[in-house]
Parts: C-alpha cells; structure tokens; sequence
C-alpha cells in the first residue's frame, strides 16, 4: 500500500485547523498479526474557538477507541466495529463538549470526522460532516461518503443540480459535526476496496474543484505523491479560500 498525505493552511486562512493522518496498527492474534490501518481527515470549527484542538484531539481519540476496542482479532472485527463506532463517534462529540464547557473561549468549537479503518479487503468507514471519502479507480471517481449540508439536501430533494450545489452561496453550512450539537447521527457503513485508490479530504479541495478536475488530476498523475501534490496546489491556485487537506491510499 502506498500512502501520501498533505494539508495547507490555504491563501485566506490565519491558520490550519485541519487534521489528517494515516496509522497502521499491528495487533496480536492466536493466528497471524492483524494490520490495521487508519485514515483519518478533520475539519475543525470555530476559529478562534480552538476548531484546531477539535480536529486535532477527535482524530487521536478516534485512534485510541478503535485501538482498545478490539477484543478479539481471531473474530470478526470488521462487525465488532460496525457495532461499536457509533457509540465512539458519540463518546468523541460529548468529550468535545465537555472542554468546550470548560472553557467559555472555546464554546462551540467541533469538527467534521471522516475515518476510514481497513483489515483486509474491506473499509469501514465513519463519516460526520462535510469532509469526504472518494474510490478512484479505472480514470473514474466516485465519491463514497454523502456530505452532511444544507446543500446535499437540497440535491437530494432534485431542488438543485450538482452545478448548482458547486457555487451556491450555503454550501458549506452542515447539520452534523463532532461537538456542536449534544447528538450527532453519524454515517457507518462498509465498503470493499481491494484496487484503486482512495482519496480523503476536507472541503478546501472539493469546494475548489469540481469532481471533473479532481478525477482528471488522479488520472494524469499515477503515483500518489505527485496526486496529492497536485491536487493541493491547484486548489490554492484556484483561490485557496480555506484549508485543504487531502490524503491517497493507493492499492
């Protein structure tokens, strides 16, 4: 597996709030070690509310639960997670809750959480917010996770087209993040990957570049260094209006 990751604080931003990252756990079986790998991308919120801190912490808490959750890599740990990630995304919201009632500088600070785990040939992924999950494979991108906006219902509603979404005016105003609201619904669900690439980023890349532009840079650069390089570039030379992060994982 070939994995490359970046961030950038963007060309407006004062600061980096992002999170994105990659571990690969080696837990002990009767059998065989399992490896487990991590993929994690968040978006913090609240600026001078330490949006910063709650990227930085619901990423390393997210680690740690997956980590210790485990309780029996001879079993199923693909439907033990399924089971318990849920209950960890809530845990991470009221955790970040609760130092934000601890400080009132950082009340309302949260983040979005897209996370993907991979044993094997399968990807469970937990997903709140606005950041995003991509499959690329064949020259075709595919977006595996559904926004949680103001924007995306209305597309789902056939109220807008994809056009539409991309330049409208509230399309990054989101129902669901990690800390903001005492209860959060996130997205769990499984994927299949066994080829291709994944691609995992915050909104400062897809709020730049549309889909097309994306699945065109993936194409025209093979290895996921210049992919990661490029696509980050490009989303500062189209404005950089916020902080970008992008990460590939490639087959």
């Amino acid at each position: 597996m070939q994995v490359e990751f970046k961030t950038d604080k963007g060309k407006l931003m004062p600061h980096n709030e992002d999170m994105v990252g990659w571990i690969t756990l080696r837990l002990p079986s009767n059998s065989s070690p399992v490896n487990v790998d991590i993929f994690i991308v968040s978006d913090g919120m609240g600026g001078h509310q330490k949006g910063d801190i709650a990227s930085r912490i619901a990423s390393q808490y997210f680690v740690f639960l997956v980590q210790n959750g485990i309780s029996n890599t001879d079993g199923d740990i693909i439907g033990e997670l399924e089971n318990k990630l849920p209950g960890y995304m809530r845990n991470i919201n009221t955790h970040l809750r609760n130092l934000a009632a601890k400080e009132p500088e950082a009340k309302g600070m949260g983040c979005t959480l897209t996370a993907g785990v991979v044993i094997g040939d399968k990807i469970i992924i937990a997903h709140a917010g606005d950041s995003r999950i991509y499959h690329f494979q064949d020259h075709t991108l595919r977006l595996i996770t559904k926004d949680h906006s103001f924007v995306q219902e209305l597309l789902d509603k056939g109220e807008i087209t994809q056009d539409e979404a991309f330049d409208h005016p509230k399309k990054n105003k989101i129902h669901t993040a990690l800390g903001p609201k005492k209860q959060i619904k996130p997205d769990i669900f499984v994927e299949k990957w066994k080829e291709g690439a994944l691609l995992f980023c915050t909104d400062g890349l897809n709020d730049m570049l549309r889909d097309s532009e994306i699945q065109d840079i993936m194409a025209n650069d093979p290895e996921p260094a210049q992919q990661v390089d490029r696509l980050v570039a490009e989303a500062l030379e189209k404005g950089g209006h916020d902080n970008v992060s992008v990460l590939v994982a490639r087959r």
